[in-house]
This record gives C-alpha cells, structure tokens and sequence, in this order.
C-alpha cells in the first residue's frame, strides 16, 4: 500500500491496467486505523493484481471532494478506470468478500 497525493490518485485512476482501491483516510480517525491494517495485507497479497492508494484527506482535500466522498475512511474501487464500488471501514473477511463481490 503505498501512500500519495492528488496528482498521484489522478494518475493511478487513469491507468486502467489493474484495478485500484483508494482509501481516503485522516490521522486522527480511529476507523480508519482500523481498517489500514486489513488493506496493508490485502496489499501485499495482491501486489500483482490490485493496486491500492492511500490518501490523507485532511492533507489533499480536493481528493476528498473530487470523489464525493462524505466520510471517512472513504475505500472507493476502480476497475477500468471507472468507479465500481466504495465502503467505508472493514475488516479483512469483509474487505474481501467487497472485492469478490466486484469481481477483483
């Protein structure tokens, strides 16, 4: 799981090759701690066929805004380069089955 900017997500979002989750996310969220875990080891299980982006929303708001997001943590995935599907916190069985789910 790697951790970006603005620039960065638009970049990783315009890249269609794998699909990408984006967790938007702040220091000072305690679901957000929660859930990080889970997608740091969903990360390194799946390096070659998912992508996963975070974002600190407080530092790059107009991600944030961009993607409608209304809370935190805000987990939205890409495939194709289009919006599939978003969540909020999870654990990891549940992280899972949203990615089974949506066919990733």
């Amino acid at each position: 799981m790697k951790e970006t900017d603005y620039n960065g997500v638009v970049a990783a979002i315009a890249d269609p090759s794998t699909p990408l989750i984006v967790d938007m996310h702040a220091e000072w969220c305690g679901y957000c701690k929660k859930t990080r875990p889970h997608l740091e080891t969903i990360s390194g299980e799946r390096a070659d066929s998912l992508r996963i982006l975070g974002i600190d929303a407080d530092e790059n708001p107009e991600v944030f805004q961009e993607l409608g997001a209304k809370t935190l943590p805000c987990i939205v995935l890409f495939v194709d380069g289009k919006e599939v599907a978003r969540r909020g916190s999870g654990d990891y069985e549940g992280l899972t089955t949203w990615l089974s789910e949506n066919g990733v």
